[in-house]
């Protein structure tokens, strides 16, 4: 998929994957842990300046780990619509 990167060997939160979004951010799909829980997360992080490295922002959505077939399903339906 254009513009999806694999990240492996991420330190926590566990980044598994990034979509680029414009010169200056990208979609990160993690998963994080808040007070002992595990959760997906999937946030815009925006560079600042050009070269320091992202930083989250507040667009985005935390779910439950729990939630992940969930999630699975609903990304799938949608991947189906937009072929339409």
């Amino acid at each position: 998929m254009p513009g999806l990167t694999l990240v492996e060997g991420a330190h926590e939160p566990l980044v598994v994957a990034e979509i680029e979004r414009g010169m200056r951010g990208v979609v990160r799909f993690a998963i994080a842990t808040y007070r002992g829980r595990s959760y997906l997360d999937i946030r815009l992080w925006s560079e600042l300046e050009l070269g320091q490295g992202y930083v989250p922002t507040r667009r985005g959505v935390t779910l439950p780990l729990e939630s992940a077939a969930e999630l699975e399903r609903a990304v799938a339906a949608l991947a189906k619509a937009a072929r339409r």
